[in-house]
């Protein structure tokens, strides 16, 4: 699967080795497969004047906001999972650093808004202590979308989460000539609308019919909600045209 996505990306060895530049100086990008197109320092989002680089701010997490000297931090979040330690470190920071309140993205992501512009370094290590790091932003692979998948939802198809962090590991905060998203969804009900997405998965189940061990109790017709499947000589027949492969009939064969 992420060799089918690290070929759609088709990107040139020199686009995936670029690095990008503020007044001069180098941003480097995370070790790793990460990857994050964060600056080192503030003092590399800054240049030899006092103005600060809001683009490279904004490459790295952080983006202002419409009064002068504040920004809205986007946080790195893979499949809109955090656990419990990680949600109070975002609130040690929204409440310290903040205004005590954070925005829930329509990606699935978090981001904490009022955060003064002499914090974000600070912030940045505290989050680090709790595990979280800052997002990215910008014309390169944004968050990682998922449903929560087939270790929690009896209608998903596939685990989706661990295909999200591999996803998140080989391609997030890529550079490329514009923002790419991802989405990944367990099942045809399409609840995370992988459609929407530049690269989207889904989990399908696609029937086939072994006449020799089907008994005839049309237990699959009954379940079937797209109208694929019809009795034909005491044996079901499938229509794969309607057929969107939820498994349903699978399910209660």
């Amino acid at each position: 699967m992420l060799q089918q996505v690290e070929r759609a990306l088709s990107l040139g060895e020199s686009q995936r080795a670029s690095q990008a530049r503020s007044d001069g100086r180098l941003l480097r990008l995370d070790e790793g497969a990460k990857l994050f197109a964060t600056a080192k320092s503030l003092e590399a989002c800054v240049g030899m004047s006092a103005e600060v680089d809001f683009k490279s701010l904004k490459r790295g997490g952080a983006m202002r906001q419409v009064t002068p000297g504040l920004f809205s931090l986007r946080l790195h979040v893979v499949a809109g999972t955090l656990d419990a330690a990680r949600l109070r470190g975002i609130a040690e920071v929204a409440e310290k650093y903040g205004r005590g309140a954070v925005h829930l993205t329509s990606r699935q992501g978090v981001e904490i808004p009022h955060i003064p512009f002499e914090s974000i370094d600070a912030v940045r290590t505290t989050l680090a202590a709790h595990g979280l790091s800052l997002g990215a932003c910008g014309p390169r692979v944004r968050t990682v979308t998922g449903c929560q998948g087939a270790g929690i939802c009896p209608d998903a198809l596939i685990e989706t989460f661990s295909l999200c962090q591999a996803i998140d590991q080989r391609f997030v905060g890529q550079e490329l000539p514009h923002k790419m998203k991802f989405g990944v969804t367990g099942c045809p009900n399409s609840c995370l609308k992988p459609q929407e997405n530049d690269i989207g998965i889904m989990g399908v189940s696609e029937p086939e019919l072994v006449p020799a061990a089907c008994n005839g109790c049309m237990a699959c017709l009954v379940s079937c909600e797209s109208g694929a499947i019809t009795e034909g000589n005491k044996l079901p027949q499938i229509d794969l045209d309607k057929c969107v492969a939820c498994g349903s009939c699978i399910a209660s064969c």
